[in-house]
């Protein structure tokens, strides 16, 4: 059993459940296997197999703390920063506050930040930003940033731009922009030009 996927074809990839799992736990800090079962809500041998599958891998790695294994998730893998990044978007694209975000008709939603390179901790927040050709209703989609906060369970930081405040910050907050625009995931619509 290929312990990150349940099915792949040239088209796309399906993830393992109980991997997803394990690794949403992970992203809360590290945690022993009975503990990680217990969050997780699977039986401990389901959760050491997969942990073991998800080491060999190195997606996560373990470090003996007295006289157990503690595990957490590689930083440094590519491979798990990859899976990461599928995760959060997966859960972004599934909420119904992400629906409502859409029906504001946007010319685009990207995610950008730690989430976007995959680098995720347990102290990382959601970055978002959201463009439309006029200035909207800052309530509903402040409101909307609430709810996907309380469905996600992390801070959510949006950005709301216009063509008007797209050129400021191109001239103003060059790094903020580049991140927008060259390190970003488009989740609907058009990216940023």
């Amino acid at each position: 059993m290929n312990v990150l996927f349940i099915s792949m074809n040239n088209n796309s990839a399906v993830l393992n459940p109980l991997a997803v799992r394990v690794l949403e736990e992970l992203l809360n800090g590290k945690a022993h296997v009975r503990e990680l079962a217990e969050r997780a809500g699977m039986p401990a041998s389901t959760a050491h197999k997969t942990l073991k599958a998800l080491e060999k891998k190195k997606i996560v790695m373990s470090q003996a703390v007295k006289n157990r294994k503690e595990y957490s998730i590689s930083q440094d893998s590519a491979l798990a920063n990859s899976v990461l990044r599928t995760i959060i978007i997966e859960k972004i694209m599934r909420t119904r506050s992400f629906g409502k975000l859409k029906k504001t008709r946007p010319q685009g939603i990207v995610l950008f930040g730690s989430c976007a390179s995959g680098r995720i901790t347990q102290d990382s927040d959601i970055d978002l930003a959201i463009f439309f050709k006029e200035k909207k209703d800052s309530f509903k989609i402040s409101e909307t940033k609430r709810m996907l906060e309380s469905e996600l369970k992390k801070e959510v930081q949006l950005i709301t731009l216009n063509d008007e405040k797209l050129e400021s910050f191109k001239k103003q907050n060059t790094e903020l922009y580049n991140q927008m625009r060259y390190n970003s995931v488009v989740l609907f619509g058009e990216g940023i030009e």
